[in-house]
């Protein structure tokens, strides 16, 4: 208990007699005996109650403190993903939302209303180009001759992916590759690019390589191109033997609806 004026502080179950106006301030409680009918007692408070979870997530709980228990119970607190690639926006009253992941190759959209975001597939035809990266482990360097190696996924139904250049920075590690030869590109029925060349791949350095043409065949006969593949890097003569560095592939492209 604290008294507002310059006496010493009172013990537990002492009195003291005081004359003039006295402010109490503090926890706890106390007795005041007043010597006559004329004497008045004001009794204020400046602390805040306690907001409830439900008045956190509408937004009604100002002037009011926040207790750990009352955030853990209310929307705020809580983590709305449940699987990896989710993201999170801002629902009904700004409370945290789960947007699942979309599928490969689609893009992030508003929806109709323009309320929330989504997933949709990107614009056929003409559409933009896109850009991704993929990086080769020594491990997918190394099997890459018997076991090609996705580097982009399947786009879907009715659809192709058109590659319109790969860039391949191969980073040396401690162990430089013996064996191989070029890193080439295909889908499961056709082979595309004319490839990096392996000397890049065999050297003890950080070596950047235009990953030669995609242009597609000049005769109608000789495109091959099928929907829905995925795009595969691979060496064709040889494999590549121990070596641990790995490649950085950077790849310019554009995904055709067909129908």
């Amino acid at each position: 208990m604290a008294i507002r004026k310059k006496i010493p502080l009172i013990p537990t179950d002492a009195s003291l007699d005081i004359t003039g106006d006295v402010s109490i301030a503090g926890s706890g409680s106390a007795v005041i005996t007043f010597p006559s009918t004329t004497s008045t007692l004001a009794t204020t408070s400046d602390i805040p109650t306690k907001a409830s979870s439900a008045e956190i997530n509408t937004g009604t709980d100002n002037d009011k403190y926040i207790t750990p228990d009352a955030l853990a119970g209310s929307d705020y607190e809580k983590n709305p993903m449940t699987t990896a690639g989710d993201i999170i926006y801002g629902g009904t009253s700004g409370v945290p939302t789960r947007l699942a992941k979309g599928t490969a190759t689609q893009v992030l959209t508003m929806n109709s209303g323009a309320t929330a975001p989504e997933w949709a597939d990107a614009s056929g035809g003409g559409g933009a180009l896109q850009y991704v990266e993929y990086t080769l482990t020594s491990e997918n360097i190394k099997s890459m001759f018997t076991t090609p190696v996705e580097i982009m996924p399947a786009p879907g139904a009715g659809k192709i992916t058109i590659i319109y250049q790969i860039l391949s920075k191969f980073i040396y590690g401690t162990i430089q590759y013996t064996g191989g030869n070029q890193l080439l590109f295909k889908t499961a029925t056709l082979e595309i690019g004319k490839g990096c060349t392996g000397g890049a791949i065999n050297g003890t350095g950080t070596e950047i390589a235009s990953c030669g043409s995609f242009q597609l065949p000049t005769t109608i006969s000789a495109i091959l191109l099928k929907e829905n593949e995925a795009i595969l890097a691979y060496n064709k003569s040889s494999a590549f033997e121990s070596g641990d560095g790995i490649i950085k592939l950077y790849i310019t492209y554009k995904t055709i609806t067909l129908w």
